[in-house]
Formats: structure tokens, C-alpha cells, sequence
């Protein structure tokens, strides 16, 4: 039992156990070999082998590993966490589940192979850890508890991101099953903590660990010269692109209703910068967008392509966008607001105090009732608009015009996702159980 083994179920998720995972290396002095930390810091070690020990106390060896269920894990591997598991991507981007459609894709592209190869790995890791976290819904901790806890005394700790008070309670069955299983439960928000500890489940509340998952700022995306910064959040997902190419209208429908009457002149009076996932095509998304009428124009900072709408009418050679990719925490600290269709991302950007506007997307993830829920769970920090790029560009105008609503909007936010810090505390709660 040498190993401490993080599992999730989801991209957000996958952030989240990293951010967990580089707090609980820090407090266990283990690290990669030949990485030594920096002076209390946790190191990240971008590339390091799959399988790599990790060093404690003088004659003893832990390893922290990563078994995500849903994408690659690239989370994990940032922070110099060992994937010991790697997934083939679905059509329906992991949202099996949501309609007869996806599921049946999902199976005739493997799903139940993908499955079998899960059970193999979780059966394999589970037994040989000292303690086990999961990240993610209930259905991840089942498949953990079913096919590698459930005939060993390997301790599991539940972090459940999927559900909160704020929009339903969990079933009856779930708890049930929590109280069953976990040695601790660590629940997003005090609503949730509240109904959770009144069944008689062991949780504890730490605040929401997401907001210790945005990635620290790089110092790499130079804004200056724009009176307002609008962030645009496609997700994580494969209608990431699609989703992309929807604001890309709202950002044209906003250059319309602004051109020549903002108080910094022109186009140049609004920054508009996209923060993308890991893996997504740039190239391929900017010949899908030419067929729109935009075109490549060079590139900020000399790294980070730059798009402008060139069409016909009073938008030609107007407002550009900026493709960003890695730099999260550098976006969300410039971007005064932001056009959402994420999960973790639109709720940490809510968090940081950025109001957020969404509309229902093109895919399986982020549908009408997937927004209305995130409209539950964040409440007056988001507001959700139908699928019209001028309704869209309204809104984000009005609430940029309107100091007093901004505000509100971001006092909401925070309210919601509390602030950062959450990774360690809940560090302080999992050391006891190894202890």
C-alpha cells in the first residue's frame, strides 16, 4: 500500500484532483526523483514517466497517481502526476448518459470495452493504495468501490462536484451509498454539507476546491490599450468549436451596437480573448471560422493567434479575438466579464468575481437544462440568455453599463464559490485519515 490514488470522472474534475493532488504531495515532502521542490512550494513537473515513485521519509517510497475515467488526465500530467490510466475519447464527450442518441454512439465507438479496461485498472490500483480520492458523482465512486474497494480496507475519500443543495438534493440511494462507503465526503458548498451531515454521513466543509484549481497567472498575455476585456469560455468538450463559432456572432453583434461610441475609440475599446482547452484545434477552428469572415492577424505576444472579422457591412475589419490555450488564470484575472458555455471554467470565473453570460449550446454538455442548472447553482452571478447573438451582446452591454448590477453580480459569485484556499484545509482533514 504504497500509493495514494486520485480517480474522476471529468475534465473540471480532472482539474480539481490535480490541484488536490499538488497540495497533498507538498504536505507529504514527496515529489518526483530528481525534482526536488522549491522552498514550500509543491513542484509541478510537466512530462514525468508514467510510474515514477515518489519520495518520502527516508527508506519508504509513495507514489501519488491519477486514474481519470473521462479524457486524458492532462490536468494530472501538468503537475507531474502519473496517469496509470488512459482513455480513448467518446462522441459524446463523456455525457453518455444525457439522451438514447449519445449512449448508443458511445457504445458502437467501445463504451463498453472503455468500461472494461476501467474496471481492470481500478481492480488493479485501488487494492494496492493507501488511500483513495474521488473526484466527481456518484457513479465514479461506485465503479471505485465496486471494482477495487469493495473487498479491500482501502479508505475512500468522495469530493462530489456533480450535485449541490443549490439545485437538488442527492437521492436517498446516494446517500445511503456514501455513508456505506466514504471515510470522509468533502461537498462543495454548506447547503450541501448541511443536508449531508444530517443523514449521518462523515463530511466535512472546506469551501469549493475548484477555486484552488485555476491555474496561477503566467505573466504571458499583455491586454493593455482596451478599455473592457470580454473572456469567451467555449468548454472543454468537443462542441467546444461550435460553441465557439456562436460567440463569435455575439462578438460581431457587439463590435455593432459599440463601434465609434466607446470612450476608447472604435474597435480598439474592447479586448476580446478566448481562454481554450488542451487539445483544441486552433487551425481547424480558424478555417471553419473564415467561412464567417474571419481572418488570421497575426499573433499577440508573438504566441497567441489573433482572428478579425473582415466581412461586408459597418463590422468589416473589426473586432479580433485572441485564441489563448494554457493561460486560464491569466484570462480570468484581466477579463471583466465573460460569454460562458463551460462547466469548472464558467463557475471559477463566477468565483473570481467576473459575471458570466450564457446560452444554451450546440452539444450534449452544455444544453438548455444543463445552463438552467448552472443558473441554480450560481445564482445571480449568471445570467442566461436564449441563443441569439444580439439578445447575448445586450446583455453583456447592459451589465458592463450598469456599475450597480456588476457589482451585485459579483459579490454573488464569490458568495457561491468562496475563495481559494479550500485544497489545503481539506489536506489538513484527508492527512488525519493516513495518520
Amino acid at each position: 500500500m504504497n500509493s495514494i490514488l486520485f480517480v474522476s470522472n471529468g475534465h473540471g474534475e480532472d482539474a480539481i484532483g490535480a490541484a488536490l493532488a499538488s497540495e497533498m504531495r507538498r504536505a507529504l515532502g514527496c515529489y518526483p526523483a530528481g525534482f526536488p521542490p522549491p522552498c514550500g512550494r509543491a513542484v509541478t513537473a510537466p512530462g514525468v514517466a508514467l510510474g515514477t515513485a515518489f519520495r518520502t521519509a527516508p527508506g519508504t517510497a509513495l507514489r501519488i497517481l491519477a486514474l481519470p475515467l473521462v479524457g486524458d488526465g492532462e490536468p494530472y500530467l501538468r503537475a507531474g502526476i502519473p496517469a496509470v490510466h488512459r482513455n480513448m475519447p467518446l462522441p459524446s464527450g463523456g455525457f453518455s448518459v444525457h439522451g438514447l442518441r449519445r449512449l448508443v454512439g458511445d457504445v458502437k465507438a467501445g463504451l463498453i470495452s472503455i468500461v472494461r479496461e476501467q474496471a481492470r485498472a481500478l481492480a488493479r490500483e485501488v487494492p494496492a493504495a493507501r488511500l483513495t480520492i474521488v473526484v466527481g458523482d456518484v457513479y465514479g465512486l461506485f465503479l471505485t468501490w465496486a471494482f477495487g474497494a469493495r473487498h479491500t480496507s482501502c479508505p475512500i475519500v468522495f469530493v462530489p462536484t456533480a450535485k449541490s443543495a443549490y439545485i437538488s438534493r442527492h437521492f436517498a440511494a446516494e446517500k445511503w451509498f456514501m455513508r456505506k462507503v466514504c471515510r470522509l465526503v468533502l461537498p462543495r458548498d454548506a447547503p450541501t454539507f448541511e443536508e449531508l451531515l444530517a443523514y449521518g454521513i462523515r463530511a466535512g466543509f472546506c469551501g469549493n476546491l475548484m477555486m484552488d484549481a485555476i491555474p496561477p497567472e503566467t505573466g504571458e498575455l499583455e491586454l493593455a490599450g482596451f478599455d473592457r476585456v470580454i473572456g469567451l469560455l467555449p468548454g472543454s468538450r468537443r462542441e467546444a468549436r461550435h460553441n465557439l463559432l456562436d460567440m463569435l456572432d455575439v462578438v460581431v453583434a457587439i463590435h455593432k451596437e459599440t463601434h465609434g461610441t466607446w470612450k476608447g475609440g472604435g474597435h480598439d475599446g474592447y479586448g476580446f480573448v478566448a481562454a481554450l482547452a488542451h487539445g483544441f484545434d486552433i487551425e481547424a477552428f480558424c478555417r471553419e471560422a473564415a467561412s464567417k469572415g474571419w481572418q488570421m492577424a497575426g499573433y499577440r505576444n508573438s504566441r497567441w493567434p489573433v482572428i478579425r472579422f473582415g466581412g461586408d457591412g459597418p463590422a468589416a475589419g473589426g473586432p479580433a479575438v485572441i485564441l489563448t490555450t494554457g493561460i486560464f488564470g491569466d484570462v480570468v484575472a484581466r477579463a471583466d466579464i465573460f460569454i460562458g458555455l463551460a462547466g469548472t471554467a464558467n463557475e471559477q470565473a463566477c468565483g473570481m468575481g467576473r459575471p458570466v453570460v450564457t446560452f444554451p449550446g450546440r452539444g450534449p454538455q452544455f444544453s438548455r437544462s444543463f445552463a438552467v442548472r448552472q443558473r441554480r447553482l450560481l445564482g445571480d452571478a449568471v445570467f442566461l440568455c436564449e441563443r441569439s447573438p444580439g439578445k447575448v451582446a445586450g446583455a453583456v452591454l447592459s451589465i458592463l453599463n450598469d456599475p450597480g448590477r456588476y457589482r451585485m453580480m459579483a459579490e454573488a459569485g464569490r458568495s457561491r464559490m468562496w475563495g481559494p484556499g479550500a485544497t489545503g484545509r481539506a489536506c489538513e482533514l484527508i492527512m488525519k485519515i493516513l495518520s
